[in-house]
């Protein structure tokens, strides 16, 4: 066996331990189906940040960005400025998400889109679309992870048994762990994915022999019959009679087209998997804290974005009898409470004018007692476990 192959093997082989590992302790860990699901909404930042990474860009950066870069030239590369705009969905939508599922306990998307829109079958679209992305998604994967180790091998592991092998690793940690071990192995996944890409480009970096015999290189690739195309920008634009009658002039790779693929990519962090992804996060640490405050609760105030229920009234009419009582305006205890819980780092308040920036600054300069707190836990109010300022 070639020493290449070999290394091939061991690497295999210790992947393979480490899902096996994680699929083994993950199950241990379990104790109810928030475990199994959302990793009993533990995970951390860093996993997040992660996991994250290699959800949006292990299979396009691997496989489809170098494939399409090798047969359309460095038209397609300017597709790399896709990395500015895939996180976009993830910044609109995962933090209110997260929120959503801290309140209302949601351990699914469909879950949640089924409370919102009132009607169950939602949830049945939100399986069938993830079912319709991610089943020949993973194949896609899979198989060109298995044709891979294939060239790999020199044909000594077929790429469909080196596929089915991949995917019992795979079902193995998703199956048996759950999401616990689904985060661990994506983390090192992303880890992989990093070292790949420096380790691979210093490979062809010397394989090369430098910048200037690469430039040299093009040039002739340039001077060849139909080599320019592998080096020219279509443009911002340009019109045919459609793709399957005559290709643009140039390629496919417009600015448009680059612009709207982009944007296309950007759905991949608002797909299902990203949605418990979010839901399964210890903190907002992961997503750039932000604050989102309801009116004061008067007749006609607003809870979530509608009239507050009754229940609602009466529940923060009696907090603010416990307030009065300590000698607290009720607005200053909801500023300290909030900037009282760890995985708040900075709340924004609005201001229409002066006098309200000021009265904001003095309620963060006054002083609520801590019996305050343990009444409203005495009472009830707060629920027992809530941090609070210390």
């Amino acid at each position: 066996m070639a020493e290449p192959v070999a290394w091939l093997f061991v690497f295999v082989a210790l992947y393979g331990a480490y899902c096996l590992y994680w699929a083994v302790t993950s199950s241990r860990e379990r104790r109810t189906a928030g475990d199994f699901f959302l990793a009993g909404r533990q995970v951390s930042a860093w996993v997040f940040a992660l996991t994250a990474t290699a959800l949006t860009l292990s299979g396009w950066m691997f496989f489809g960005h170098p494939s399409l870069l090798y047969l359309d030239g460095f038209q397609y590369a300017e597709l790399t400025m896709a990395v500015i705009v895939m996180p976009l969905a993830g910044i609109l939508f995962l933090k209110r998400q997260w929120l959503l599922s801290r309140r209302h306990g949601y351990v699914t998307p469909g879950e949640m889109l089924a409370d919102y829109f009132g009607g169950e079958a939602i949830r049945v679209l939100v399986v069938l679309i993830a079912l319709a992305f991610a089943v020949p998604f993973a194949g896609m994967q899979l198989l060109a992870s298995g044709r891979l180790i294939e060239i790999l091998t020199g044909g000594a592991v077929g790429a469909h048994a080196a596929m089915w092998v991949l995917t019992f690793f795979v079902f193995l940690y998703a199956a048996i762990g759950g999401w616990r071990a689904v985060t661990a192995v994506g983390a090192l996944q992303a880890l992989l994915l990093l070292a790949g890409m420096i380790g691979l480009g210093c490979v062809a970096y010397l394989m090369m022999g430098g910048f200037g015999a690469f430039n040299a290189a093009l040039a002739k690739l340039g001077a060849l019959p139909g080599g320019a195309r592998y080096l020219d920008i279509p443009g911002v634009i340009r019109f045919t009679r459609g793709l399957d009658q005559e290709m643009p002039a140039g390629g496919i790779w417009t600015t448009s087209m680059i612009l709207s693929y982009a944007l296309a990519l950007a759905g991949l962090q608002s797909s299902p998997a990203f949605s418990i992804l979010g839901f399964s996060c210890r903190d907002l640490r992961g997503f750039a804290p932000q604050q989102v405050w309801a009116t004061g609760a008067v007749a006609g105030a607003k809870y979530n974005y509608q009239d507050a229920p009754p229940d609602i009234l009466a529940r923060v009419a009696r907090i603010e009898r416990v307030c009065q009582a300590h000698g607290v305006a009720l607005p200053d205890a909801a500023l300290h409470f909030a900037l009282g819980h760890p995985a708040v780092a900075s709340v924004v308040l609005g201001a229409q004018n002066p006098q309200e920036v000021e009265r904001n600054v003095a309620a963060l300069s006054s002083q609520v007692p801590s019996a305050l707190w343990s009444d409203l836990k005495a009472q009830r109010l707060l629920d027992a476990d809530a941090p609070v300022p210390t």
